[in-house]
């Protein structure tokens, strides 16, 4: 190979290094952000859309009731779900689901 094509090569090393670097970065704040709005509210845990898993439908409260999530008052929620790396979520009970114990535990691993 040319020096030209072997200086492309470690840019594209470079670069999809900063990008892997940049992704864990997102996904990990975002656990972060909602481990702590989860902590705010006093959820147990999320369920989200199956599509997507980008979008919060119904919270557990801590109390054990569940509700379903107004939209446009969980902006924030929604923002930080939608950055959350997709193995955040597990299927139980016909939905995509994560507790807020399971979030802490993934943002320790």
């Amino acid at each position: 190979m040319t020096a030209t094509t072997n200086a492309l090569i470690d840019s594209l090393d470079t670069a999809i290094e900063a990008k892997l670097a940049a992704e864990l970065a997102i996904t990990t704040t975002a656990a972060r952000a909602l481990a702590s709005i989860m902590e705010e509210r006093g959820w147990t845990e999320v369920q989200v859309d199956v599509e997507e898993l980008s979008r919060i439908e119904q919270v557990t409260l801590v109390d054990g009731t569940v509700v379903d999530i107004d939209l446009d008052e969980e902006e924030q929620a929604d923002y930080a779900v939608g950055n959350c790396a997709r193995g955040l979520f597990h299927y139980r009970r016909g939905e995509h689901r994560v507790t807020l114990d399971e979030v802490r535990q993934a943002i320790a691993a």
